[in-house]
């Protein structure tokens, strides 16, 4: 399928969304002021010039809900190097995505190579492996306030700067009974890079590596 440009009520089910290219955002994807649901779907090799290969998406407008469940969102690439932009795999500006997977996705001049959580967006029962990122956050970024990560897995990823799992950029954000094992950064946090004040339970972060200071957080 082409890619797709949504501003209303959308529901997508067993859809592939694959081979596209956007100069601007949402190379597989943009969704924004409507509701969407996506399920059972596979959003992969997408590209996109300022922000979120794979696929933008948000609760923009009142009454608005994002639900993305059993997808997979693999192998974008987000070809941008002037911060700040976002996400080579996928940005949520609010709603939920679940038992999903985002691997192999690539940002090289970008924070968030995998995932973009953004104001109150929330992820449950997600792997985030395998991407990689120029800027902070190689697996997932955090930005905003009141977004969840929770019971999860943030494995293998890689950062030239700080986070190589998770990139917490503002206050006010949870990880809950999630493993955060096996990233790396080039800087600080090779698990996670906090730079604000976070809410942590129950999670597991082991064998990180940073190459400066904070191994693990």
């Amino acid at each position: 399928l082409a890619g797709f440009m949504l501003a209303f009520v959308t529901s997508l089910d067993d859809v592939v969304i694959t081979g596209n290219e956007a100069v601007g955002e949402g190379g597989g994807l943009l969704s924004y002021l409507g509701s969407l649901s996506v399920t059972d779907s596979v959003i992969s090799g997408n590209t996109a010039g300022t922000g979120a290969a794979g696929a933008k998406v948000g609760e923009q407008a009142s009454g608005a809900e994002v639900e993305i469940s059993d997808t997979e969102i693999s192998g974008n690439t987000l070809y941008c190097s002037v911060n700040p932009c976002r996400a080579g795999g996928i940005a949520m500006v609010g709603g939920e995505i679940e038992d999903s997977t985002i691997s192999g996705n690539y940002a090289p001049g970008a924070y968030a190579g995998g995932l973009d959580l953004i104001a109150g967006a929330t992820a449950t029962d997600v792997t985030v492996a395998d991407n990689r990122s120029g800027s902070n956050g190689g697996g997932v970024a955090m930005s905003g306030s009141g977004s969840l990560l929770s019971s999860s897995t943030v494995s293998d990823n890689f950062t030239y700067r700080g986070g190589g799992g998770v990139f917490v950029e503002s206050s006010g954000n949870s990880i809950l009974d999630t493993t955060i094992s096996g990233n790396e950064a080039s800087l600080g946090g090779g698990g996670i890079n906090v730079e604000g004040d976070l809410t942590m339970r129950r999670a597991t972060v082991a064998d990180n590596d940073a190459g400066l200071e904070g191994g693990g957080v």
